[in-house]
């Protein structure tokens, strides 16, 4: 995935890539994966340019119960990625989240997540963790194309920081049974400093 941070104010711009994620199942009820390495690009002044690695993560994710039409898994990564909205003055650390999916009426499909970000300031001033939360609705369209909209909250989005929340808009088209294309558009309500409160999106997924 790729993604570019945007501001109608203009200022300093921000994106990442590759932003690639490797899964394997390892048992019938257990999943690996690994995030690969990502650039951070961040532009400079007079043209010079910020550019850091991320660290890799490590993760697994693990089918805890069905409960009625809703499938309950545990999540639980060393190192997870950066949020396309979130301060880059930050490092995450670890992300340990239970999700629950289901079906409903209408070829709609809905997920809630809640779980804990552990990350630490670049400078090392200091360590924080804070919850999130997030909800989001799959609608599937016609022709193989889904329209997803999500709205997440956590509790504090930098170290002395206040909440953060942010809604994201998806489109997804399936090209083929193995290759699915997204585009996304998202959005925070009361940004973080070292942030932006817009990105666009693109990605691809690949079974």
């Amino acid at each position: 995935m790729y993604y570019q941070n945007a501001s109608k104010a203009g200022g300093t711009a921000l994106a990442a890539y590759p932003e690639v994620r490797v899964r394997y199942g390892v048992l019938a009820h257990l999943e690996a994966f690994y995030d690969a390495p990502s650039e951070i690009a961040k532009s400079g002044l007079r043209g010079a340019g910020v550019y850091t690695m991320t660290h890799p993560g490590l993760g697994l994710k693990l089918h805890v119960a069905d409960l009625g039409d809703a499938a309950v898994s545990l999540t639980a990564e060393s190192h997870p990625p950066m949020s396309a909205l979130a301060n880059t003055d930050l490092i995450p650390l670890s992300d340990v989240h239970l999700s629950a999916n289901w079906s409903g009426a209408d070829a709609m499909q809905y997920t809630a997540m809640a779980g804990l970000l552990n990350y630490a300031s670049n400078d090392e001033s200091g360590h924080r963790s804070t919850p999130l939360v997030a909800l989001s609705a799959t609608h599937t369209l016609p022709h193989d194309n889904f329209l997803t909209g999500e709205y997440a909250l956590q509790s504090a989005s930098s170290i002395g920081a206040s909440a953060q929340s942010s809604v994201t808009i998806a489109f997804a088209h399936a090209v083929s049974h193995r290759l699915l294309l997204n585009v996304e558009i998202g959005s925070a309500f009361n940004q973080s400093d070292n942030s932006k409160p817009h990105y666009l999106g693109f990605g691809a997924t690949l079974h």
